[in-house]
């Protein structure tokens, strides 16, 4: 196996993980409701949900890189900031069973996959 089929591997499985998780937090908020911060008004799962989906439709349909990381930055910001928010002041992000803030596992994941994204652009077909 080579680097980019690895790499692209893992890509998806996290694109396929966040699009799952986020969906079951979205059905848990509309079934409970406020289980999510809201931006703007809007539940933040639910625009996170929708960053995952936007994500892999545009690594499908190989649009223009600069749309992948433009997209995939809203997502990290939203989860930069409640992850400060989370640590400093009293912003609650929902919580695993185990009690970590899912605000700190969407950032780890929206920023693998910006890594990602990266290096399998910089890798040659081969």
């Amino acid at each position: 196996m080579n680097k980019k089929f690895i790499l692209s591997l893992h890509f998806y499985w996290l694109l396929v993980f966040g699009i799952i998780w986020s969906w079951f937090l979205v059905w848990e908020e509309l079934r409970y409701g406020s289980i999510c911060p809201l931006l703007f008004g809007v539940p933040a799962c639910y625009v996170i949900l929708s960053c995952f989906l936007a994500l892999l439709i545009s690594h499908i349909f190989k649009l223009k890189n600069i749309y992948f990381y433009i997209i995939n930055m809203v997502p990290i910001a939203i989860a930069l900031y409640g992850s400060v928010f989370q640590v400093f002041w009293d912003l609650e992000c929902p919580k695993t069973s185990s009690g970590i803030p899912m605000c700190f596992i969407s950032l780890g994941i929206f920023s693998s996959i910006f890594i990602l994204k990266y290096f399998l652009s910089k890798m040659k077909n081969d």
